[in-house]
């Protein structure tokens, strides 16, 4: 297939995709589906075709990034430091044992501990809603697991950052620095995000016509900037959309505006662009087998887990941490890590298969009415 095959292709995608999975009841697996489109298109499309969906796939890269960071409310310092802490706690349970995995697949310690931070993730923009219709058992307890989800989110994409760090080939004695240098980029993102958000709001105020491109732009510049200070402009954007999070317009979030353009054109063709770096043979192999294994094992560590130690601190049913096991984008930020280090294709072709694995099971597992909205937080 030729560049203009696949954009029809890609078109047709957009159009028919959201509205298919809201009618089998489980629209959270848009993404999903999305890449396992891109398994097929990579079967059949030339070199040009598959350069051009990863071209476009990047800046749909930064943009995903930004939504997570928009859909984050976040909580009180002393809530915060709660869920922190639980949420932590529920990490550490898992991460020894995922890297010990992810070596025995074949990945080095640094690309192992990338890996597992990742798969402990939880995905708010996939499980929102999933989490919105569950049957918890009172105010409280729901509160108790939506501030889990954002905490596991915040504190997965933080040791992302971190563990892609060590996988440049840099000197040990400029990790230090290079993490330095990610500090004083959220620092600045930080301390500005209050003007930002006036800002933003002061533009959309005065200009319809032109407020996704406003929104744009400000993302695409401070990622530009705070690239240069050694912070990935994926990961930029992730802390700009956090704390400009409370930003509106009109009663609108800020995401609603940028929609048209992230969450219904860049973000798809992302996760489609994903999807080709799988081959169909991938899955049958060794290195796929293998993956499909550890993930289904994960689930099942995570339910063992939950009976005997969590539930106090996550309360519901037995099917409750299923909430918080769909891990996609974040894994998407890990293998696209990866690709940046340039570790060998079929590692991230693993991570990949493990995250939509754990992702679709888990989905498929909650109650049909707890994840039938399209996977967008406001």
């Amino acid at each position: 297939m030729t560049q203009i095959d696949v954009t029809i292709l890609v078109l047709l995608l957009l159009m028919i995709v959201p509205g298919l999975c809201r009618k089998l009841g489980h629209a959270a697996l848009i993404y999903p589906v999305y890449i396992l489109s891109g398994v097929v298109f990579g079967a059949l499309i030339d070199g040009d075709a598959r350069q051009l969906l990863t071209q476009v796939g990047e800046f749909g890269f930064v943009f995903l990034l930004f939504t997570i960071g928009l859909e984050i409310d976040l909580p009180g310092k002393r809530e915060s430091l709660t869920a922190l802490r639980n949420a932590a706690f529920w990490m550490l349970a898992q991460i020894p044992a995922l890297t010990v995995t992810g070596v025995w697949l074949g990945f080095d310690w640094g690309a192992s501990l990338l890996s597992a931070s990742a798969l402990c993730a939880c995905s708010v923009s996939m499980t929102y809603h999933a989490w919105q219709d569950y049957p918890h058992r009172d105010a409280a307890a729901r509160r108790t697991v939506l501030l889990w989800m954002v905490a596991l989110e915040v504190l997965a994409v933080l040791l992302v950052t971190a563990a892609g760090a060590t996988l440049k080939n840099e000197h040990y004695a400029r990790i230090p620095l290079h993490l330095g240098g990610i500090a004083l980029a959220v620092a600045l993102v930080a301390y500005c995000a209050q003007f930002l958000a006036k800002l933003v709001n002061r533009l959309l105020e005065f200009t319809n016509r032109w407020q996704v491109h406003f929104i744009a732009l400000l993302v695409l510049v401070v990622a530009a900037v705070g690239e240069r200070l050694g912070l990935a402009a994926p990961k930029t954007a992730f802390f700009l959309g956090l704390f400009i999070s409370g930003a509106t317009h009109e009663g609108l979030a800020l995401e609603r505006h940028l929609r048209p353009l992230a969450e219904r054109l860049l973000i798809p063709v992302f996760f489609t662009s994903l999807g080709i770096l799988i081959p169909p043979g991938a899955v049958c192999s060794w290195t796929g087998l293998a993956g499909l294994a550890a993930a289904l094992a994960l689930l099942m560590l995570r339910w063992g887990l939950y009976r005997v130690w969590w539930r106090r601190w996550l309360p519901g049913n037995d099917r409750t941490f299923l909430i918080v096991c769909p891990n996609l984008t974040i894994v998407a930020v890990a293998v696209k890590t990866l690709m940046a280090a340039e570790v060998r294709p079929e590692l991230g072709q693993c991570l990949l298969i493990m995250g939509l694995t754990v992702s679709v099971a888990s989905i498929l597992l909650l109650p049909k009415g707890a994840a039938d909205h399209h996977p967008n937080p406001r």
